[in-house]
């Protein structure tokens, strides 16, 4: 007869391992509207944005471009509105990809999140650089483009 501790301790123990193969989301890049004026203050409509984001611990796909709202153009307000981006890996799928990056670093250079903008300026507007994202802080959310 198997005693009633055992058995709390084999039931316990199950749930245990099994949760660790259940996913849980991270968000990797939270939301984000960001503005865009030129050197007066005013809006400016028709910037191409994209949304790149990945998290080189887990992954080293572009996370954001499986979202629908990666890629947007910029109305006469000037903004453009980024919903969360997130990655669901359970606890074991966490652990192997991360010992797989931490020891492929060298052929991939970088662990942990990178996010930024790709943005291309409409006529008449000087180009601009990356917009990034820094984990940990507030994603900036006004970018001044200078006229030509």
């Amino acid at each position: 007869m198997i005693s009633k501790t055992k058995t709390g301790v084999a039931i316990v123990s199950f749930l245990m391992i099994v949760t660790l193969f259940i996913p849980f989301e991270t968000i990797v890049v939270p939301a984000w509207k960001i503005r865009f004026v030129d050197d007066t203050g005013v809006a400016v409509s028709g910037v191409y944005v994209e949304e790149v984001c990945q998290n080189y611990t887990f992954s080293e796909a572009n996370i954001c471009g499986e979202y629908q709202d990666s890629r947007q153009l910029t109305g006469n307000d000037g903004t453009v509105d980024f919903v969360p981006k997130s990655i669901s890996l359970s606890a074991v799928s966490r652990a192997f990809r991360a010992l797989f990056f931490y020891l492929t670093l060298l052929a991939h250079g970088s662990v942990g999140v990178d996010a930024y903008l790709l943005v291309t300026t409409p006529d008449g507007y000087e180009s601009i650089d990356l917009v990034k994202y820094t984990p940990g802080q507030s994603p900036p959310n006004e970018v001044v483009i200078k006229r030509r």
